[in-house]
């Protein structure tokens, strides 16, 4: 038995180790009627409540939103949002992932309520607002926490996510860091030291999904969050990521997502 704990503890501080948490929206706000949106970014949402009411729409019925209470909303599942008068809210969007192009709450379904306290919500805001160098940890520790209790009943899943993110280390590292429009797969095998046809033939075994698909999905991805993090143009994000001009960014964009840049960015909240 005791082998058996040593085992489930070693693989679980592994999948720690290698788990990643990417912030891309924290705001607090408060929106009206006009708050009426279908998302498209496909990320992860934290929406902690202060104030007012709202509701979330999916097909499983509708949830009414309470003030001080944590909703976390998971990138798959569609949803609407709805308010009626006014919704007063810190929002966090955020991808939590060993893989860079798969969200490890995938697998959630449906809408998770978080316990909290009107005091520990009313002191997150403080915090937002207080630009306190010395708060941001604590308050980053409790996103975090929030974020890994909701990852913990899947743990054990995403052991063959981390045995793919080791097997292809040098690969998933080199993507990240130098995605680009105009990067070939011949550029990424060059400087991991395989060649195309045999990481096109490991990687697709191993992930049933094709190199060229891998790297168009974290393409997306960074586009989304220079939109979502940044004031950057759409010419200037074109640019950064060595798109030949606006429209392909665009064009590229739009085929993946099914809206453009700039009706993308309108749907962040």
């Amino acid at each position: 038995m005791q082998h058996r704990y040593d085992y489930l503890f070693s693989s679980a501080m592994n999948i720690y180790k290698y788990l990643n948490i990417e912030l891309t929206q924290l705001r607090h706000v408060i929106v009206g009627k006009e708050w009426c949106c279908t998302p498209h970014d496909n990320v992860n949402r934290l929406y902690i409540t202060l104030g007012g009411e709202g509701a979330l729409i999916t097909e499983s019925g509708t949830l009414t939103l309470q003030p001080y209470h944590i909703y976390l909303i998971p990138a798959k599942l569609p949803f609407s949002s709805q308010c009626d008068t006014y919704l007063e809210k810190l929002y966090v969007h955020f991808r939590v992932f060993i893989l860079p192009n798969q969200d490890l709450l995938s697998e959630l379904d449906h809408i998770l309520e978080i316990d909290s306290s009107r005091e520990e919500i009313e002191r997150l805001k403080e915090v937002l607002h207080s630009g306190d160098i010395s708060a941001v940890l604590p308050f980053r520790l409790k996103l975090d926490q929030i974020i890994l209790g909701a990852v913990q009943p899947f743990v054990e899943k995403y052991s063959d996510d981390l045995s793919i993110y080791l097997k292809f280390e040098k690969f998933f590292t080199y993507t990240t860091t130098h995605i680009y429009a105009d990067l070939s797969i011949g550029d990424v095998c060059q400087n991991i030291g395989t060649t195309p046809r045999k990481l096109a033939y490991h990687y697709k075994k191993a992930t049933g999904q094709s190199v060229k698909s891998y790297l168009n999905t974290i393409l997306l991805n960074r586009i989304k969050f220079l939109l979502q993090t940044t004031d950057m143009s759409v010419r200037d994000i074109s640019a950064e990521l060595h798109f030949n001009n606006e429209f392909y960014c665009s064009r590229f964009f739009k085929n993946q997502v099914g809206i453009s840049p700039r009706e993308f960015r309108k749907t962040a909240i």
